[in-house]
């Protein structure tokens, strides 16, 4: 840090900055960072959706990972989904033998190479298929079914069977991306499908990959190792975690001076900012904002690089969170 860095409070914001970039951060109940500006360029990122701080907490809701899949090839080109192969063989329905399918893992492992293309450009499909059981008393609340990656390495599209039925499709998009997601209310025409107290079967169609980066050519595309461990697979019985996203800026510090390496000496610098959540409830498995379980508060020190330090407060009926 040099004594360039700064500082200043500007109505609901605190800009942090120094001679080449500098950050504006909201300080209101959606506190986050609203833009940056290049100060060498002079141009501005204004972002869409402030989110510098956010927790997340696991529910106690029933929930069956996905360990292993059972994969199959489906046509290599990209024709529409009801025209697909594998569709027309029906490999979507629970009475399909797939005893003789490959296994992998993880719903992006795609061990077997198509005729003419490879596991980083491929237009066409595969199938995974799973099974999973679902407790008899958790008939009437809604079904989540979570699989797929969260990077580049991902399908383009996703088509979801439960039991055969249609649940729903995904198409993520972006270098990052959260985990393709389908949520089956029970006013779905696909929750009459569910087996509750019982055995069900996910047949999960995948279309398109395409790993590749500028400039890469077909021949490195054939020689191209591909693979990320960056997927999430699961099926629950409700939301299997929520987000603390209300925070504001309750204080903001200056480290003291110090002296760097070299005995160059350090100027203060606004390394510290503390924030304080809002309006947040704590009960194991659950957040309300009817007045269930007691009110509790998190602060958090921003720290960079890129640690953080956090302290809480929680009723005695809640267990420990994994940080401190």
């Amino acid at each position: 840090m040099t004594s360039s860095d700064y500082a200043i409070e500007q109505g609901g914001h605190v800009l942090l900055g120094n001679r080449f970039i500098e950050a504006s951060i909201d300080t209101g109940p959606k506190a986050g960072l609203l833009r940056l500006t290049n100060k060498i360029t002079g141009r501005d990122y204004q972002l869409r959706e402030p989110c510098e701080v956010s927790l997340r907490f696991q529910t106690d809701a029933h929930c069956a990972w996905i360990r292993d899949w059972r994969l199959k090839m489906g046509s290599a080109e990209a024709v529409e989904p009801e025209l697909e192969s594998g569709f027309l063989q029906g490999f979507h329905q629970p009475d399909i033998d797939d005893a003789d399918w490959s296994w992998v893992a993880l719903i992006n492992d795609l061990t077997i190479s198509p005729a003419g293309y490879s596991a980083v450009l491929y237009p066409g499909y595969a199938w995974y298929r799973t099974r999973f059981d679902l407790p008899a008393d958790a008939i009437g609340k809604p079904v989540e079914i979570v699989a797929g990656g969260t990077d580049n390495q991902d399908w383009l599209h996703y088509h979801f069977y439960v039991n055969g039925t249609h649940a729903g499709e995904s198409s993520p998009r972006g270098h990052w991306h959260p985990s393709p997601k389908v949520i089956i209310d029970p006013a779905d025409p696909p929750y009459a499908a569910l087996h509750f107290g019982g055995e069900n079967l996910l047949a999960v169609q995948a279309r398109g990959l395409d790993r590749s980066f500028a400039g890469m050519r077909m021949s490195d595309c054939e020689r191209y190792s591909v693979g990320t461990w960056l997927v999430d697979q699961r099926v629950s019985v409700g939301p299997l975690e929520y987000e603390i996203r209300d925070f504001r800026l309750v204080d903001h510090t200056s480290m003291p001076p110090g002296i760097l390496p070299g005995g160059r000496a350090e100027a203060p610098s606004p390394r510290y900012i503390q924030w304080q959540t809002i309006n947040v409830t704590w009960r194991p498995g659950r957040r309300s904002a009817s007045g269930f379980g007691r009110s509790r508060s998190a602060c958090f020190r921003s720290i960079p690089p890129m640690t953080r330090a956090c302290r809480h407060s929680r009723p005695p009926s809640m267990p420990a969170l994994p940080f401190r």
